[in-house]
């Protein structure tokens, strides 16, 4: 029984959608679908870089999230509205996943099995 809940979409770039309740009037967070880009200098599939927009409904201006991700340095760069959050290369693994906050909501940015994903 969902009295009173609504259904928030939240997208990684591999398309995949979760929708966890929320309370009506409850703040919270609306990850927007992820755009990707292919960016790297010499072979552009070499580096990605995909970008999240994170909204509140009691905010007007969006969050920005920017995940570069370098296949052959394997470094990654997190961004939060242009302010790095992270920079650190990852040798002998397929994954990587990091934290951050926004207001009270914990955010994780996470690489798995070639999938992207923002989720709080």
């Amino acid at each position: 029984d969902n009295n009173g809940d609504i259904r928030i979409n939240r997208t990684s770039a591999s398309g995949a959608i979760f929708t966890p309740l929320a309370s009506v009037g409850q703040r919270v967070p609306i990850v927007s679908e992820a755009s990707t880009e292919k960016i790297g200098k010499l072979l552009k599939s070499s580096k990605i870089r995909v970008e999240w927009k994170i909204f509140f409904q009691d905010e007007f201006d969006a969050y920005k999230v920017v995940l570069e991700d370098s296949i052959m340095s394997r470094k990654k760069v997190l961004l939060l509205n242009n302010q790095k959050l992270v920079e650190e290369r990852k040798l002998m693994s397929s994954e990587w996943s990091h934290s951050f906050e926004i207001g009270l909501f914990k955010f994780n940015c996470t690489i798995r099995n070639g999938r992207y994903e923002l989720a709080y």
